[in-house]
């Protein structure tokens, strides 16, 4: 077992076993790492790539995390273009870039995946992904097309914008099993931040951010985009995510979902973390491959979520009428025992529920939260809905939030922070 370090100091023929003798790049972290070790990136520093943790125990577990004071350290996989010379005028106000060609862009130079799930452009969003050429028509809509990006825009890109980032598919980190994530920043994927079949995981004060909107491949409808911020696919147990922030996500900030073929999901906890700019806030999702499977002992408790649906997906996405803090697509699993309890979902474009079809699990257990909307916000978006003014018949129906704590949404101009930081005071008297 071996503790790695990483700055970009460092070099990769180094030894990396102090922070004297560091590697460069998680790339070759990679390739190096094994089961149990520690990889310490150094704080404000930034690395390009992805990484996946190979599985550690109980008593050894694998390890990233920093070391060094600052900002978190960022693992990032934009690919980056900063030169007008790389690109091409095809028609008129149409605009090519190769994304494969890597003396075209830098970053990410550790993927030749070109499946874009948005533009930044000197900080702004774009996710305007269009799938034929009569389509571009407005700055920055874009398209790819095998290694090419097409964008529209009057003037070239990197004449109006000196930096142009790209996210492309894949997940920051995939963890296995016996590992714990801290104190990171991770953005920049067109895939999900954190994602996978794990057990034994911990993941702590972490700030995922700016994730998402790339295409599902394999996916029967091919123009599905997709994205998360922390994902948990079946068969899972034992993770606790603490203290984590999630932000700018195209899909939800965190979902369980799949198909159980062991159990499903059991002993999952989210908690203490601020999530806003997502298009839903918490999901859950299963269908049925085991009779018996389902969510058992799992919370999602002491969270702050802010603004579901009011990202920047919302304008692109063709399903917008989700954006909602609780998500159900499929529920057919047999057991739902999860506690959401304590949390504040603070305004919503759409709805406090969204529910596919039927009525919401009834061991589903959601209650004694802080619950701000606006008038006119749903409290539910199903075949069935209520409003803010029939809470009453909605706590009837669907047996939530019976002791939980409505107020309407009033204007401000605080930051998402400041509002947090109120919230929680206003709330819970922190």
């Amino acid at each position: 077992m071996a503790v790695y370090y990483i700055s970009n100091n460092g070099c990769d023929k180094n030894n990396g076993l102090t922070p004297e003798t560091a590697w460069a790049t998680i790339d070759h972290a990679n390739q190096n790492i094994s089961g149990g070790d520690q990889i310490l990136l150094r704080c404000g520093d930034i690395f390009y790539g992805k990484i996946t943790l190979p599985e550690g125990t109980a008593e050894n577990p694998t390890v990233i995390s920093s070391y060094g004071v600052g900002e978190r350290p960022q693992i990032c996989m934009y690919k980056i273009t900063t030169s007008p010379e790389i690109w091409t005028e095809v028609q008129p106000n149409i605009w090519r870039t190769s994304l494969l060609d890597k003396a075209n862009y830098t970053g990410n130079m550790y993927t030749d995946d070109t499946n874009v799930g948005f533009i930044m452009a000197d900080g702004e969003i774009h996710g305007f992904r269009k799938f034929e050429f009569p389509d571009l028509s407005v700055q920055w809509d874009y398209l790819c097309e095998n290694e090419f990006i097409y964008v529209f825009s009057e003037g070239n890109p990197n004449s109006l914008k000196r930096e142009i980032r790209f996210s492309v598919n894949g997940y920051v980190i995939t963890p296995m099993g016996h590992n714990i994530i801290s104190n990171l920043d991770l953005c920049g994927s067109g895939g999900h931040g954190i994602a996978g079949i794990y057990h034994n995981v911990q993941i702590l004060n972490c700030r995922i951010h700016e994730v998402g909107g790339s295409i599902l491949v394999g996916y029967s409808n091919p123009r599905t985009r997709y994205g998360n911020g922390i994902e948990i696919w079946q068969d899972t147990e034992n993770v606790t995510i603490d203290n984590c922030h999630i932000i700018n996500c195209y899909d939800v900030a965190f979902t369980m979902q799949g198909y159980p073929e062991k159990g499903g999901w059991s002993r999952v906890s989210l908690k203490n973390c601020v999530m806003w700019g997502n298009h839903q806030s918490f999901e859950i999702w299963s269908r049925i491959k085991k009779i018996d499977g389902g969510m058992f002992e799992c919370e999602f408790m002491n969270n702050v979520c802010i603004g579901a649906g009011m990202g920047w997906s919302d304008g692109p996405r063709p399903n917008k009428d989700c954006g909602a803090h609780l998500l159900f697509y499929a529920t057919d699993c047999s057991t739902h025992d999860i506690k959401v309890k304590n949390n504040i979902f603070y305004d919503s474009k759409y709805a406090l529920y969204y529910k596919m079809y039927g009525e919401l699990p009834s061991d589903y257990d959601s209650d004694e939260n802080f619950i701000y909307l606006r008038p006119e916000t749903k409290l539910i978006n199903s075949p069935y809905s209520y409003s803010f003014d029939e809470i009453e018949e909605f706590k009837k129906r669907s047996g939530k939030e019976k002791n939980s704590t409505f107020r309407k949404v009033t204007p401000t101009d605080e930051t998402m922070e400041q509002l947090a930081e109120r919230l929680k005071k206003e709330c819970f008297g922190e």
